[in-house]
């Protein structure tokens, strides 16, 4: 019996998935995430829902390594939306087609096995314009060319430069023809600005238009400034203005087209004004108007200030623009003005109130002075000017000439009957004729005019003794006789009665003839003697001397007069000379003494003593109360030296009789003594003492004894020349210490010249000496430095100790630098830098002490050079690629410039340069070699290099080195610079196809030669590619090998049963492959026109054993073929017919759908697919999706019979749509319909269709 018994299993059943997109674009933007909607399904039943989610992996076919997105995912019912990015290596995405596969994770789910999907996608590249040039501002004037240029770059695929694509430019409204980029992406673009173009800041449109797999792009440059220069024009001026006066001056400003100022709307250029200066200095006028109106005209009035100089001046207008797309301009103008004068009297000269002052009163019948100043309405003096003045209501009148500082002086004759007080003086001045001359003016003063008067005693007595009466009678009169007058009227005057001066009385004359008598009685003590008896007449009191004195009942203008008479007893008397001799010096005084008495020794007071001087009356003196009388006489500066002779005299009186005494006095001159000489000085240094000899007047004295002494040491005597100096050369001894001295000058007394002395002090001090050493060669380059160093030392010690922390200057040039301090034992040292502005070639510097009171400066200096480096400029344009050996078609081309660093960054011509494999090639540094022959031409500082590459260099990437030699005339250093170039080689390629000998030779065999045509030497390391395809045009193998070091590789293709059996694999035809970038691009093409003309495998057949004649054999051979023949003519014409049937059915459904508005990019893409496929089937393609240049290269072999228009219309057409990144509108849809109709129309006129498979041979 058994039991039974049960298990129980977890078992879980999984099953296969799918994936199904519901929303895929066919074309997304590189680097932009695109949206993709679908659902994982279950593949044993798609309407099963999943039971829970999965993982997905999204990436491109073409890399799968590169996960768009990783482990994704889903929802429980499989169902995604995902976001996928283009590019997350960040390498860059390569536009094009590409096809996205998402993928199931492998067991991301434990019911759902993995599964992928894929479909394809159309990436479009993104363009970019960058480097735009110029990138700066810069102002360019109409009529000059601007350069711009800018590189298109796919920025999507890491800024890979983008070449043989149309670049437009739009000049702000002017379109330029459109340039295609160079191997580098640029496009460059020159324009030539017209004289109408608009001026200012423009805009510079560049733009690309992209293509089948490019999006479009533009960018705009706002870094140029149109300008325009201008003319200024000023008309003639006709005015002749005088100082002060305004005139009008007009002219133009044109723009170099002739029209007026503008703005860039056509409206006058606002704040456009004309700044004006004459004789080039803006001021001394000023201007009214001169603003730039409608067409540039304008005008202004000038107004010339009242200082403005007589004469021909140049104005000058000139236009500065206050907006920069306009050119200043100035231009000028002569015109004469005339000044105009001033005249004013000096003298005579009126008070505040316009009254004449009491310095210019003159007496009637006298002369009148007067002094006039002429001067222009600058303040400057006219000389040598003719002035006439004269007296108003007289005949007097006068000429007189200006002196150079433009004053007169000049007297006229007052009439003797002219009336007394206030009177004009009229002065006239008439100017200087002429467009440049100076206007006339007048002036009018007052003067005072005084009248002498006549005051005369008629009768008086001449004896009289004491206590008696007298009566006194004469007249007042004025000088012609009449009587005084006062405003007209006869007045009269009072007079006044003297006795010994004193007054005792006075009386009014008779207005009618100034007659006047006057009484008085002496007193009875008068003294014996002399007696005066006088009438006086004091004269007017405001205007007369002495002011206020006279009466005031007396006329004014008359001078004061009086008459006396006298008597007297006569008495003998002595002059007692208390100091008749005596010495004085010039400029002192002598005091001269004595008394006066009779002859009974009475002293005589109050009597008049005169002093005579060598026969020369010099003054009076008058005795005091005791008699004594004393005079001192100033001795003059210029008076004779020696003995002089001295008296005085008593002249008598009424009373006292005459008497007189003499003596003998000495004249001697002080002496001023001088000494002088320079400090401080050394010892054995010759100095020059020198000195005077002056006597109280400056004058020197000659042949007069000097003695020179140092601390009572004579040096030596000397004698003075005819002007008193005296100069002797010292060579100063060694017996004097270090420090302060007197150097003293000593003249004894010599003959009427007194003794004097005279000293100064000098220093004695050390000689000092200095050292100037380089450290190293006085040679420097720009921001490099000299070391220097040196001693500072005293030269008159025996050791030459140095001298310690002094300063020292350093200077180049003669420009100071700077100072420093010398250290232990003198020693200095300096550090000058080379700093980049300083001039190349030849400086001076020099160090300098500049002393001190114990030692003497000294200095030194030396010469230095200065060199700079340059800097090597190669242009974008230069070589990047070039063939060796070939100086046509691709010769080394660089341009460039050398410029100095620093100083001015000036650029250098006629230099000596080289371009080798290193750098100092010239040298061979490093095993570097030099490229000749070399041509080099100069324009403009800018070079132009052209060399052929040697046959030696190794082709590839490498450097090529650009020197410029070191060169002394200018000073610079040698320079180089680098740059990356690509070396190809013109080769030649020969292949060799061993041919197939039916059961002899059934293996395949290729030998491949590449050789140098230069050096005739193989090219090792070439890839090269075979394949091999059967007759279905199918590849069936391939191999790639590289070239061995003799430029041979050879390729063998075993298989079983061997490819050369046609009985298994058919005829096989083969096709090579090289792509390489050390080929020439010449060379390249002569390859791919061979492997156009294919590489025939040659077959050669076992003939079978038959007793039939050969030339039955023959025939029947002869039918097969062309049996066969006829049947693929006949086959390939049906295929021809059914490829043109298909593809025009898909040119004229795509334009169908774009007509209809399908979505443009989509239908063009779907267009491509199809016929790629076609082309596949038909043998033109390996498969059914290539790139757009394959699709070309396949659609020219099958469509031979269509136009190269159409063709390429439908290429633009599907570059487009697959890599443009611009959003494809209306435009775009009107284009591709229209190279899809055109396509269309011409398949239906081919008539023959080539077939790629051949007819066996």
């Amino acid at each position: 019996r058994h039991l039974g018994n049960s298990t129980l299993l977890n078992v879980t059943v999984q099953v296969t998935s799918d994936i199904q997109f519901n929303n895929v674009p066919s074309t997304i933007t590189a680097g932009v995430p695109f949206t993709v909607v679908g659902q994982v399904l279950d593949a044993e039943n798609s309407s099963r829902p999943l039971i829970s989610s999965v993982r997905l992996n999204v990436f491109w076919l073409e890399d799968p390594n590169e996960l768009l997105l990783s482990g994704f995912a889903t929802t429980s019912n499989g169902s995604f939306n995902m976001s996928v990015p283009t590019d997350t290596a960040n390498n860059g995405t390569q536009r094009g087609p590409h096809t996205l596969v998402i993928s199931v994770v492998n067991e991301s789910s434990p019911f759902y096995l993995t599964a992928s999907a894929q479909t394809p996608i159309q990436v479009m590249g993104v363009s970019r314009l960058e480097n735009l040039v110029p990138l700066n501002a810069i102002v360019i004037n109409r009529g000059n060319t601007v350069n711009m240029s800018a590189k298109l770059v796919e920025s999507s695929d890491l800024f890979t430069p983008l070449s043989g694509y149309d670049v437009g430019l739009e000049f702000h409204e002017t379109w330029l023809p459109s340039q295609t980029t160079d191997g580098e992406g640029f496009a460059n673009f020159s324009y030539t600005l017209p004289y109408d173009h608009p001026l200012g800041l423009i805009v510079v449109s560049m733009v690309y238009n992209g293509s089948s797999d490019l999006l479009p792009t533009s960018a705009n440059l706002t870094s140029i400034t149109v300008r325009s220069l201008t003319f200024m024009v000023v008309d003639s001026i006709t005015a002749n203005p005088v100082a002060g006066d305004e005139f009008n001056v007009s002219g133009r400003v044109t723009s170099d087209n002739g029209s007026g100022l503008t703005q860039r709307d056509n409206i006058t250029l606002p704040n456009a004004n004309v700044l004006f200066s004459i004789d080039d200095v803006p001021t001394g006028f000023t201007v009214t108007g001169g603003a730039i109106g409608d067409g540039g005209f304008w005008n202004a009035t000038i107004r010339l200030g009242e200082t403005f100089g007589a004469g021909t001046h140049v104005l000058d207008a000139t236009f500065i623009p206050t907006v920069n797309y306009y050119v200043g301009s100035e231009n000028n103008a002569t015109f004469d003005s005339r000044g105009f004068s001033t005249l004013d009297f000096i003298v005579p000269s009126l008070d505040g109130l316009g009254q004449p002052s009491l310095n210019d009163r003159t007496d009637r019948g006298t002369n009148v002075s007067f002094q006039i100043l002429l001067r222009d309405n600058q303040g400057n003096s006219l000389d040598n000017q003719s002035i006439v003045v004269s007296l108003p209501g007289t005949d007097v009148t006068g000429t007189f000439v200006t002196a150079p500082n433009g004053s007169a002086f000049g007297n006229l004759l007052v009439p003797a009957n002219v009336s007394v007080g206030p009177s004009d003086i009229f002065a006239t001045y008439t100017g200087i004729s002429g467009t440049t001359g100076i206007i006339g003016s007048n002036s009018t003063t007052l003067f005072v005019v005084l009248a002498n008067t006549n005051l005369t005693i008629l009768d008086a007595p001449t004896v009289l003794t004491a206590g008696d009466s007298l009566t006194v009678n004469g007249t007042l009169l004025d000088d012609l006789g009449l009587s005084l007058m006062e405003a007209g009227v006869p007045s009269t005057a009072v007079v006044h009665l003297t006795i010994d001066g004193v007054p005792v009385a006075s009386i009014e004359t008779n207005a009618t003839d100034g007659s006047f008598s006057l009484g008085y009685t002496l007193p009875e003590d008068i003294t014996a003697g002399a007696h005066v008896i006088g009438v006086e007449f004091r004269g007017g009191r405001d205007w007369v001397n002495p002011v206020g004195y006279g009466d005031t009942n007396n006329p004014e203008y008359y001078l004061p007069s009086s008459d006396t008479i006298g008597f007297n007893v006569s008495v003998p008397t002595e002059i007692i000379f208390l100091t008749p001799n005596g010495q004085a010096d010039r400029e002192t005084t002598m005091t001269l003494e004595g008394r006066l008495v009779d002859i009974v020794d009475n002293n005589l007071p109050n009597l008049t003593v005169e002093i005579w001087l060598d026969g020369q009356w010099l003054t009076n003196t008058t005795t005091d109360e005791e008699g004594f009388f004393s005079a001192v006489h100033p001795v003059p500066a210029d008076a004779p030296l020696g003995p002089l002779s001295v008296e005085i005299r008593f002249t008598g009186t009424v009373a006292y009789l005459p008497s007189n005494a003499t003596g003998t006095w000495e004249i001697y001159s002080p002496v001023l003594l001088t000494v002088d000489m320079s400090s401080p000085i050394a010892v054995n240094e010759t100095v020059t003492v020198s000195g005077t000899a002056v006597d109280n007047q400056l004058v020197g004295i000659a042949n007069h004894e000097v003695q020179l002494m140092v601390e009572g040491i004579v040096i030596t005597t000397l004698t003075t020349d005819e002007n008193g100096a005296f100069s002797y050369d010292w060579l100063v001894p060694d017996i004097f210490s270090f420090g302060n001295h007197t150097m003293e000058a000593e003249s004894p007394s010599q003959g009427y010249y007194r003794s004097s002395e005279g000293n100064t002090t000098f220093f004695l001090s050390h000689r000092s000496w200095v050292t100037l050493l380089f450290e190293g060669n006085n040679e420097a380059t720009r921001g490099e430095s000299w070391e220097l160093t040196g001693r500072l030392y005293d030269f008159d010690t025996v050791d030459r100790d140095g001298l310690v922390g002094m300063t020292v200057d350093i200077s180049m040039d003669g420009v100071p630098l700077f100072s420093t301090v010398t250290g232990a034992d003198g020693v200095w040292s300096a550090t000058i830098p080379a700093t980049m502005d300083l001039a190349r070639g030849q400086h001076q510097v020099s160090v300098e002490f500049t002393g001190t009171q114990a030692h003497l400066p000294a200095s030194a200096s030396s010469n230095v050079l200065v060199w700079a480096d340059v800097i090597i400029t190669l242009d974008p344009s230069s070589t990047p690629i070039v063939t060796r050996s070939d100086e046509i078609y691709a010769p080394i081309v660089y341009t460039g410039s050398v410029q100095e660093v620093g100083g001015n960054g000036e650029v250098f011509e006629d230099l000596v340069l080289t371009i080798g494999n290193g750098s100092q090639c010239a040298d061979a540094r490093e095993g570097a070699k030099c490229f000749p022959p070399l041509v080099i031409t100069w324009t403009n500082g800018n070079f132009s290099l052209t060399a052929t590459a040697p046959y030696w260099l190794n082709v590839g990437s490498q450097y090529f080195a650009v020197d410029s030699a070191r060169n002394d005339s200018n000073y610079l250093n040698a320079g180089t610079v680098s740059k990356a170039v690509f070396v190809q080689v013109n080769a030649d390629i020969d292949a060799t196809v061993e041919p197939i000998v039916e059961g002899v030779q059934e293996e395949i065999g290729v030998e491949v030669t590449i050789m140098a045509q230069d050096t005739k030497s193989g090219i090792p390391g070439i890839d090269v590619v075979v394949y091999l395809y059967n007759e279905n045009n199918s590849q069936i193998a391939s191999q790639q090998r590289q070239t061995d070091a003799s430029g041979e590789v050879i390729f063998d293709f075993p298989a079983d049963p061997p490819y050369g059996d046609t009985s298994v694999w058919g005829e096989i035809t083969l096709d090579i492959v090289i792509n390489d970038p050390r080929i020439s691009t010449q060379s390249t093409q002569d390859f791919e026109a061979q492997r156009a003309e294919g590489f025939e495998l040659k077959y050669a057949y076992a003939e079978e054993e038959s007793q039939v004649s050969p030339w039955a054999y023959i025939v029947v051979l002869l039918l097969g073929a062309l049996i066969a023949g006829g049947v693929v003519l006949y086959r390939r014409k049906v295929a021809a017919d059914d490829l043109l049937k298909d593809a025009a059915e898909v040119f004229a459904y795509t334009a169908e759908l774009l007509a209809a508005g399908d979505a443009v990019r989509e239908s063009i893409f779907t267009c491509y697919q199809d016929l790629c496929g076609l082309l596949q089937q038909r043998g033109f393609l390996r498969r059914d999706f290539e790139t757009v240049r394959e699709f070309e290269f396949a659609i020219r072999q099958a469509l031979s019979g269509v136009s190269e228009d159409a063709l390429t219309a439908l290429d633009n057409t599907f570059e487009m749509a697959r890599y443009s990144r611009e959003e494809m509108g209306s435009q775009h849809q009107q284009v591709a319909v229209q190279s899809l109709t055109r396509m269309g129309a011409e398949i239906e006129e081919i008539q023959k269709f080539p077939q790629r498979i051949q007819l066996p041979s």
